[in-house]
């Protein structure tokens, strides 16, 4: 069992991913990218993935992901941080991204 963390501003789809997560038997929180604090009250070392849906992400959801990506685990590796992306937004998107040490995947 995982603990996960969803940071998607679509809270349908949030939600129905977290149901598909439980499911299988993960604990899922959702939180909202808009929630600029995030990171200062997350707890890193009880999150397992986290996954953020980085669709619109603009300046401020640029400094929060970085901030994510920075976390770590109680044994001080890096929490694992996986987006996904509705649209098409090139390839140095997707290496910004990877460089930060996130996975990066389209959803459909």
């Amino acid at each position: 069992m995982a603990n996960i963390l969803i940071v998607d501003s679509d809270l349908p789809n949030a939600k129905e991913l977290g149901l598909n997560l439980q499911r299988r038997g993960h604990k899922v929180n959702i939180a909202n990218p808009s929630n600029a604090l995030l990171t200062r009250r997350l707890e890193p070392h009880l999150i397992d993935l986290v996954i953020v849906d980085v669709t619109y992400l603009k300046d401020e959801g640029w400094r929060e992901l970085r901030r994510i990506c920075q976390l770590s685990t109680r044994d001080y590796l890096p929490v694992q941080v996986l987006c996904c992306s509705k649209v098409y937004r090139g390839a140095r998107f997707e290496l910004e991204i990877e460089r930060l040490g996130a996975r990066f995947v389209y959803e459909r």
